[in-house]
Formats: structure tokens, sequence, C-alpha cells
């Protein structure tokens, strides 16, 4: 199962098992905001990054209501952000605060920045989950 399905309940209602799966219900009712914020909430994140996430600027964000459904391109964030809060958990054995601490250092096979920094857009939550990844499997 997808790990965004815990974020949104009509989504688990649907058993979305995959990506074809969360594509269609996609084209059929767009993600609400309240799932970006919920994702959002285990990283810590402030408006402004929830804002870039999202792909819009900080008061469009503000004055949308939780209930507003997000962008295709938002939605496609919230779920590789899912994917490595998922996958941060397991390499960091459930251990919320070191993968949160994690998130706050620089790494040096992310060009020394810090992976929080990164986490905003897609392509760097790629990279992230990539480093998650190498990391499980011992990969240096």
């Amino acid at each position: 199962m997808l790990s965004i399905t815990q974020y949104d309940r009509s989504l688990r209602k649907k058993r979305v098992q995959n990506v074809h799966d969360f594509i269609n219900e996609l084209n059929k009712q767009p993600l609400k905001k309240e799932v970006l914020v919920k994702v959002g909430k285990k990283f810590r994140f402030t408006n402004d990054q929830l804002a870039k996430v999202a792909g819009v600027t900080v008061r469009t964000y503000q004055r949308q209501r939780s209930s507003s459904t997000i962008s295709l391109s938002a939605a496609e964030n919230a779920v590789r952000l899912a994917d490595v809060y998922k996958n941060g958990m397991i390499v960091f054995e459930n251990d919320e605060q070191s993968f949160l601490n994690w998130l706050q250092t620089t790494v040096p096979s992310l060009n020394d920045k810090k992976p929080i920094d990164l986490i905003t857009t897609g392509l760097g939550a790629e990279k992230v989950n990539d480093e998650l990844l190498r990391m499980e499997y011992g990969i240096v």
C-alpha cells in the first residue's frame, strides 16, 4: 500500500494499492490541503515550507481552506514526502527524533546540503529518498 494512504482516509476506503490506483483516484478526486498539512506536520514544516511544496505563495497557501484541493504537482510532492518519511522511519528504526535530527544536518553525498532544505521540491525529495535507501542497504 502507498504510504500516502495513511494520511487520507478516503484513499484507504478505496483500497489504493499501487501507483496506478492512486493516479486514477487523483483524476477522480484530487487530494485536499489537509493531507499535505498532515504530511508536513511529520517534518515540522512551517507555512513557508508547505507553500513551497504546494507550489504557491505563502499568502495563497494561508488563504486556502484545509478542505480545498491541491494541484496534481503538490499531490505528487506530498506522495514523495510521505515516502521519505516512511523510509526515514525504516532507516532510523522508528526513532523519529533521530530522523528529524538527520534532516537538519549537512550530508556530504547531498552536496553538503541539509535534507530538510531539499525535500520541499519533488526532485530534492527523490534525492533524499535515494540517500535513505543507500543508508538502509549500507551503500556508501
